[in-house]
């Protein structure tokens, strides 16, 4: 989760194609209960495993943002689609390895992922080697501080700021974080939400 995205896995698993209006109906509810307007919030549909045809079908409900965390797969079949409909945008929500941000950033618009100072690294060299900086750029924090999972430190996400804009010219745009599998997810997407705004991401 990060401040501006609506996640919803079921989504792109449900053979019922009205489950994006039933998506769709939920965040216009909840933004009238908060006072949000409901076009600031950009769907996401986690695609991974999905086939072309079934993407297809979503892209022609009026679905065209989506997340893919494998790089290889995601080539595969998202150039194809991409030939097609040109207003797709792909949002890179897996673990990155250095050897592949290349490939990554030429594929993809959005990167979710980013938790260390080797990928700040590279991604500032594939800018400036490629004249491209039209990417929104989002730090993960591992909000739960679990070892198990990547990401940036609660207690070091304000350091890692200031390292990318200073060192490394890349401007953070946002921040994502996964709570604690088995635990309520409200307080540690609470610190996400109020590291965000402290930061305007």
């Amino acid at each position: 989760m990060h401040s501006n995205k609506f996640y919803n896995r079921e989504i792109v698993n449900s053979p019922a194609l009205n489950s994006i209006k039933i998506i769709k109906k939920r965040i216009v509810d909840i933004c009238n209960k908060v006072n949000r307007n409901p076009n600031s919030i950009e769907l996401v549909a986690v695609s991974k495993n999905q086939s072309i045809n079934t993407i297809n079908n979503f892209i022609n409900e009026g679905l065209l943002v989506f997340g893919e965390n494998r790089l290889q797969e995601s080539q595969v079949k998202w150039t194809k689609i991409i030939e097609k409909n040109k207003k797709i945008k792909l949002h890179f929500i897996g673990r990155m390895q250095t050897k592949k941000t290349n490939n990554i950033l030429s594929l993809f618009q959005t990167i979710e992922s980013i938790d260390n100072e080797k990928l700040l690294k590279k991604i500032a060299l594939y800018i400036s080697n490629n004249n491209k900086n039209n990417f929104k750029l989002f730090m993960q924090i591992n909000i739960g501080e679990e070892p198990q999972k990547g990401g940036v430190l609660p207690n070091e996400a304000n350091d890692f700021l200031i390292m990318a804009k200073e060192k490394y010219n890349i401007n953070i745009t946002g921040a994502m974080g996964i709570a604690p599998a088995k635990k309520i997810a409200t307080p540690y997407f609470s610190l996400l939400k109020d590291f965000c705004k402290k930061n305007n991401l």
